[in-house]
């Protein structure tokens, strides 16, 4: 989504220059299709991320929790959940 929010930005700011003439029309060319490019591709990964979290949330859900109780930098598990979520990580 912030992919999305600043390409759209970056837009707004090649517009601006075009207006102001300070940009050359091959550059603006070109950084204009960079922008929409980014765009179209992070527009299509929010629609499968969200698609995937709609259509299986029991997956998601585990994936979450193993990203929540997890034990971090190399220490070992010392609650039930976190030898869970290790148990689920293999």
């Amino acid at each position: 989504m912030s992919s999305i929010l600043v390409n759209g930005a970056g837009l707004g700011v090649l517009v601006t220059m075009v207006i102001e003439d300070d940009l050359p029309v091959v550059l603006m060319v070109l950084l204009t299709g960079w922008c929409l490019s980014n765009i179209g591709v992070s527009a299509v990964v929010f629609v499968v991320v969200a698609q995937s979290r709609i259509r299986r949330p029991a997956a998601w859900a585990e994936l979450d929790f193993v990203e929540r109780h997890a034990p971090k930098y190399g220490r070992p598990p010392e609650t039930i959940e976190e030898y869970r979520a290790l148990q689920l990580q293999e």
